[in-house]
């Protein structure tokens, strides 16, 4: 007997092709709280952006950590900029990544760098980590960092 475990990738880019693409203003970083994700380092390097050239940013992929994430953010002093999205259905989801200027995938270290393949699906340009899961991906759309002075 064999068992189906339905794969969000297939509904993920199923939805994004139903999607218009826009570009509403904001960034999209897809995170979460575990140490490989360094939202610490993100929003350091968020924070490091003049104020007149930052776009709003919201964070996708926190789950039931919000109120962390809130007091990460606090300690950055950014916090009229950033929107910490709570959670969603795919469908919700998947506009987040087709309505956003850029998709932001900061990592210290990843299995395979999902975020990097959802926003491809979503035909949107990537900015991430120099990090072999996301090297794997890079294509003309995705584009790498290594420190503050790559990111600026």
């Amino acid at each position: 007997k064999g068992y189906y475990f339905p794969n969000t990738f297939f509904r993920f880019e199923e939805i994004a092709k139903k999607n218009t693409i826009l570009d509403l203003g904001y960034i999209l970083l897809v995170t979460g709280v575990g140490d490989n994700k360094d939202l610490d380092g993100a929003l350091k390097l968020y924070s490091s952006i003049s104020k007149d050239e930052r776009l709003p940013l919201k964070i996708l992929g926190c789950g039931n950590a919000i109120e962390r994430v809130k007091k990460i953010i606090d300690d950055h002093r950014v916090q009229s900029e950033i929107e910490v999205i709570p959670f969603l259905d795919l469908d919700d989801v998947v506009s987040l990544y087709c309505n956003s200027t850029f998709i932001w995938a900061h990592s210290k270290y990843e299995g395979y760098g999902r975020a990097v393949a959802e926003a491809k699906l979503s035909h949107k340009k990537i900015l991430c980590t120099q990090i072999s899961a996301f090297m794997e991906q890079k294509d003309e759309n995705v584009y790498l960092y290594t420190n503050q002075n790559d990111f600026h």
